[in-house]
């Protein structure tokens, strides 16, 4: 009796913890979306919004920013940050 009943917990026991991976698949959705909207700064290579407001265009492409300083060190030099 007392196998049954600790059978019966553990069944129990991986049974919840697999509806509530189940239940939870946007948890790993969300770790790619953030990838998705992250953009990495040429400059100083810090993670940045996409779609942020310090931005600027160089050859039909455009790069996102984390400050200023970074936008005007690229602008004065794009070729040296541009990954080849």
């Amino acid at each position: 009796m007392k196998n049954v009943v600790i059978m019966t917990f553990f069944t129990l026991f991986i049974s919840l913890n697999l509806i509530a991976q189940e239940a939870n698949p946007k948890q790993k959705d969300k770790k790619v979306v953030e990838k998705e909207t992250k953009l990495e700064d040429p400059v100083c290579h810090m993670k940045v919004k996409k779609g942020g407001k310090i931005t600027t265009k160089h050859k039909e492409v455009e790069y996102s920013f984390c400050s200023e300083p970074c936008k005007e060190s690229f602008t004065k030099n794009p070729d040296k940050y541009i990954k080849k």
